[in-house]
């Protein structure tokens, strides 16, 4: 997001991000935490684990 940001919400090929909107509101939201503490890792969508699908079964509730 930082280099988006950097270009105006512009991808590397200068088109607009996709989901702009929503990455914006993430970024908001992160702005509302120590960002030494997070860690993002980045998992196949065909990957399932105990974590994983609890954090799809919130999700759902909070956007279904």
């Amino acid at each position: 997001m930082k280099s988006w940001k950097k270009r105006y919400w512009k991808t590397a090929n200068g088109k607009p991000v996709a989901n702009q909107e929503l990455w914006q509101d993430i970024d908001r939201e992160l702005d509302k935490f120590d960002s030494s503490k997070l860690k993002f890792a980045w998992l196949r969508s065909t990957v399932s684990d105990a974590s994983s699908d609890f954090v799809d079964s919130l999700l759902i509730k909070a956007h279904g």
